[in-house]
């Protein structure tokens, strides 16, 4: 850059993208991790209780999921949302 440049200004310099902090949206949070706790049955009277740490009960149903595979009848619930009037 030259002085003779229109785009010249005293103690301006060539302009490079240099990657600044994470920004967050203002207003966004983060989701909220709450345990959800219940219970799965894997046949032959085989009864597990759960707990599972996720942003909500559609998370949840999808770790037990993974974990224990598909096919088995199972409960989710969190304590503080069953308590809350709908």
């Amino acid at each position: 850059m030259s002085i003779e440049e229109p785009s010249f200004r005293p103690g301006s310099r060539p302009q490079r993208y240099v990657p600044g902090p994470q920004r967050r949206h203002v207003g966004a949070e983060e989701p909220a991790t709450r345990e959800y706790i219940g219970w799965i049955n894997l046949g032959d009277g085989n009864r597990i209780s759960l707990s599972v740490l996720a942003a909500d009960v559609d998370e949840a149903y999808e770790r037990v999921v993974e974990q224990h595979g598909e096919g088995h009848e199972l409960s989710i619930w969190n304590e503080e949302e069953a308590h809350t009037m709908r």
